[in-house]
């Protein structure tokens, strides 16, 4: 069973991403409350965002996106995320 987990999340970092296509900032586990969570998503900072099905970037992932009102395949299965 999954824990309750409420509302938006929110991610900060100190600074937003740059302009070029490489990873910025990555979280290669989303926590026991967030893991297997989202739903959808959107970026800030002119981060693209990209999600994988498994612990440490593995598995099925999206494309890079600014957000994502339906995760598609990948709706409550993401377990890692990066910024780009």
């Amino acid at each position: 069973m999954q824990p309750p987990c409420y509302g938006p999340v929110v991610y900060e970092a100190s600074t937003g991403c740059d302009s070029s296509i490489d990873q910025d900032w990555q979280l290669a586990y989303l926590g026991d409350a967030r893991n297997d969570y989202y739903k959808s998503f959107k970026g800030y900072g002119s981060c693209l965002v990209k999600h994988w099905e498994n612990r440490n970037f593995g598995g099925t992932q999206t494309p890079l996106q600014i957000q994502d009102n339906d995760m598609g395949i990948m709706n409550a299965k993401a377990s890692s995320i990066a910024w780009y």
